[in-house]
């Protein structure tokens, strides 16, 4: 085993006769490697005044499996595109904070956006920082295209005025084919709890497919942390800590726009500090949605029953849920409209019930807290005993 700091999580099961305790790790507390700059890579420093134009023009001139380098932190105050093409990279200089201060309130690209690929194949945005500077705007989106990569970005500091406001997250995307999303820091997105709305960390929306979402880290978002809108995908051992405005920790929906329903994977994340739920399903009717070993901590307000759990709108499907660690949660969580679940071996500290709110069927729960029944609410089995 290598030297150097893990993340431990663990579950303790006790009987009448022995106990077992079991743990999970891995390795932490080490920077990446950066990737070296490649040969022929065209490196562009800063003029000290708004820099739009030249990023514009250096953006538009990378050829096909060239990389522009930024080093340094640019000015900004206009939306930055990069259209088609294939195996394009736009990243930072490994031996300087690099990137872009975002200088305007009014990005006239989609939703606000700040540094948008189009349609690109094979593209990577890495080790850039953009700092909103407080203004509302979309910091990196990439609409539709496919195996495009965002990793090791630091995205932060973004402003919310109100509901009128079209900023949807700090990194968005839509209708992409094998978006890797990995390794990226996101922190403050604004929000405003008198109106409870604002802005989410990550927004991968409307029919994902083969999306991989990992070893991000998201933090004081004024609504949801990471939300998917997958056809198919995994999200893993991501940390998000303080969507205290709005929003869950997670969100994992089947978008209409989806061309198919396929497979979901959700496994060794942390939601902690949530105003609502650790992890919120909307109308997840996919071919199977397995969510296991993951952490919950402190998720739900106070006065609220939210918990690590919550299934609402249209029908979640053929979700397994279990072997999950729930710590100090309002609840183990709610359900409703739900259809051909399993809930099991869920290690709960605190209050451990699972509600059943509305409209539940064919649920199976074994060695995971209390059960509650609510309205409308059958087949439902408990330790093997039939309750509803």
């Amino acid at each position: 085993m290598a030297t150097g700091e893990y993340a431990i999580a663990g579950k303790l099961t006790v009987t009448d006769t022995e106990f077992t305790f079991s743990l999970r790790g891995r390795l932490g507390g080490i920077p990446p490697v950066p990737t070296p700059i490649p040969p022929g890579a065209v490196i562009l420093e800063p003029s000290g005044g708004d820099d739009t134009q030249r990023l514009r023009d250096a953006i538009v001139a990378i050829p096909e499996d060239g990389t522009l380098v930024l080093k340094g932190m640019f000015h900004v105050s206009d939306t930055l595109r990069l259209e088609g093409g294939r195996r394009r990279t736009v990243c930072g200089h490994p031996d300087v904070r690099s990137g872009i201060f975002v200088d305007s309130p009014d990005m006239p690209g989609a939703y606000g956006s700040m540094l948008q690929f189009v349609n690109a194949i094979g593209s990577t945005m890495r080790d850039l920082e953009i700092d909103g500077q407080g203004h509302s705007t979309q910091l990196m989106i990439v609409d539709g295209g496919e195996d495009n990569t965002i990793e090791r970005c630091y995205l932060h500091d973004v402003g919310y005025q109100d509901t009128s406001d079209p900023t949807l997250a700090a990194m968005h995307s839509e209708r992409s084919t094998r978006l890797r999303v990995a390794g990226n820091r996101i922190e403050r997105t604004g929000g405003r709890s008198d109106i409870d709305s604002g802005i989410r960390g990550i927004w991968l929306g409307k029919g994902q497919i083969d999306v991989l979402v990992e070893d991000n880290t998201v933090s004081d978002t004024g609504h949801t942390g990471i939300a998917t809108e997958p056809a198919s995908g995994i999200i893993r051992r991501n940390h998000v800590t303080n969507a205290l405005t709005n929003g869950t920790g997670y969100k994992i929906m089947l978008h209409p726009e989806a061309p198919f329903a396929g497979n979901v994977e959700f496994y060794e994340n942390v939601a902690e500090n949530t105003a609502n739920a650790g992890l919120m399903l909307e109308g997840a009717a996919y071919e199977s949605i397995d969510v296991h070993h993951n952490t919950f901590r402190n998720c739900g307000k106070q006065g609220t029953s939210f918990g690590a759990l919550y299934t609402s709108q249209w029908t979640t499907r053929s979700l397994s849920f279990h072997d999950n660690v729930i710590e100090g949660c309002r609840s183990q969580g709610a359900m409703n409209r739900s259809d051909s679940c399993t809930i099991e071996n869920n290690s709960i500290t605190g209050e451990s019930t699972l509600w059943l709110e509305n409209d539940d069927m064919n649920i199976t729960v074994n060695h995971s807290g209390q059960v509650m029944i609510g309205a409308n609410v059958s087949n439902v089995f408990v330790d093997g005993q039939q309750i509803a």
